[in-house]
């Protein structure tokens, strides 16, 4: 609920200070919701779609302060999800154990090479909470990894200029790998 007070708070101050901005707004709540805890919306095809409509170094820096944003969220709901004895029972396993020694030899670099690449980035947000990695450290390394790829993204928008139909053609493909993906994670299970 507080999350969705301080989005309406940013729209509000951009429509009325910044009003050929308020597009940016909208991109800024997405780019957010679309990086909650485990990632369920796909934000290449609006990082892309943006790219064409703004600078791109303005598309990047508003997608890493909202990745940001909703990191401090996710950093500290996980912290209390990981409070759930099924959890703390997958913490104690020897495999996630070395995983996270893994994690520990370099956390930093971790988490801005994984959220830079395609590379998964939901592991190592986990990671880093159960490895009590500094909340700070973990939000610059945020923005460190995510804002270039968003720079990236962006100015391949902005050098394709795709028409803006295609953008949600390009959603929907990414939607439904999506979906593929976790029907065909359910049907493996059984």
């Amino acid at each position: 609920m507080i999350l969705i007070a301080i989005f309406a708070i940013i729209e509000l101050v951009v429509v009325l200070l910044l009003p050929t901005y308020h597009r940016l707004a909208w991109f800024f709540f997405y780019t957010a919701i679309s990086n909650f805890c485990i990632p369920w919306l796909p934000h290449e095809p609006a990082v892309l779609l943006y790219g064409t409509l703004f600078s791109p170094w303005l598309v990047a820096l508003t997608g890493g302060i909202a990745t940001c944003l909703i990191e401090l969220f996710n950093y500290q709901l996980l912290q209390e999800i990981m409070k759930l004895k099924p959890l703390k029972v997958l913490k104690e396993k020897a495999t996630y154990q070395r995983l996270e020694s893994y994690f520990k030899k370099a956390p930093f670099f971790s988490l801005v090479f994984t959220g830079f690449t395609p590379v998964p980035f939901a592991p190592f947000r986990v990671f880093a909470v159960t490895s009590d990695y500094s909340l700070p450290l973990y939000i610059l390394a945020v923005f460190v990894g995510r804002t270039p790829r968003y720079y990236i993204l962006a100015l391949t928008g902005k050098m394709i200029n795709l028409p803006f139909w295609s953008y949600g053609i390009i959603l929907a493909i990414f939607i439904g790998i999506i979906l593929l993906a976790h029907k065909q994670k359910r049907i493996d299970r059984c």
